[in-house]
């Protein structure tokens, strides 16, 4: 057992990395507009009865979940710059399912003030949203950290 905790060293960067990085997050962002994702609010209220904000944010692309039989697609992405890098990843997920990206703040190099999620509310909240969309199954895709998502 160890007694003293891990350290986390926390450091800052020059200015122009957050410009850079904040510029590489509208490229993700008009990326997946460009190809129909708009953000859909989560269904906070059956999550934890809280409505002070989502820790996560989801972005869906408007298709019928029972359109040709096959199951949603929930893409997570992992530790980076958000969704820009996963673009042509992104491009390539069918067309013809309903397709939920979900995006983690606390790890794609944003700033934010928000608490981080534990596993279970970000579980329970992509679970809400899909149960408001009549989705009872899908197929998860995810990189890295965005791997790490079961119910628990």
């Amino acid at each position: 057992s160890c007694t003293t905790p891990y350290k986390v060293h926390d450091t800052q960067r020059p200015l122009i990395a957050y410009v850079v990085i904040g510029v590489m997050h509208v490229v993700g962002y008009l990326g997946i507009w460009c190809m129909g994702y708009r953000f859909v609010p989560p269904d906070l209220d059956s999550v934890d009865g809280s409505n002070n904000g989502p820790a996560l944010r989801i972005y869906s692309r408007g298709v019928s979940p029972h359109a040709n039989g096959s199951l949603p697609v929930v893409f997570v992405h992992g530790i980076g710059i958000g969704f820009m890098h996963y673009l042509a990843l992104i491009a390539s997920l069918p067309a013809d399912v309903p397709v939920y990206l979900v995006e983690w703040p606390h790890v794609s190099m944003q700033i934010t003030g928000g608490a981080v999620p534990s596993i279970n509310t970000t579980v329970a909240t992509i679970s809400a949203r899909l149960r408001a969309d009549g989705i009872q199954k899908a197929c998860f895709v995810g990189h890295s950290l965005g791997t790490i998502l079961k119910e628990q």
